[in-house]
């Protein structure tokens, strides 16, 4: 999962600066580029890590990434779909974004589980 977040940044910013090149001279862009920077990245890495190491607070780093990730795809999703004219890419980014959002609450359910299980033990 860390590296589908990885690969969304590196991915999702080019895309929205093809799209609209002046988008970084716009204050409010120039914000969700920073978070992207400075908190989901590092959530995704420290997510990497904590899964890699098996530690309890893997769950905990995954739900957060997981609620990042969902946001900024929101977001992304709704401006890119006001940029673009064609019904079909519309629809294209509709049908990307509900499989990426089913994918973020399936790893949400799988993480809420493991956290539940950990508790327990």
């Amino acid at each position: 999962m860390p590296a589908i977040i990885i690969l969304w940044l590196v991915a999702s910013w080019p895309i929205g600066l093809a799209l609209d090149p002046a988008r970084l001279s716009k204050p409010g862009e120039l914000a969700y580029l920073v978070a992207d920077l400075a908190i989901l990245l590092p959530l995704a890495l420290a997510t990497a890590l904590a899964l890699r190491h098996g530690s309890v607070q893997a769950a905990v780093f995954l739900v957060a990434t997981l609620g990042a990730l969902a946001y900024d795809v929101t977001h992304f999703a709704v401006r890119t779909a006001q940029e673009i004219s064609s019904g079909t890419a519309r629809l294209a980014l509709v049908a990307a974004l509900i499989l990426l959002l089913t994918g973020i609450g399936i790893g949400l359910r799988a993480a809420l589980r493991h956290l539940g299980h950990s508790r327990t033990r």
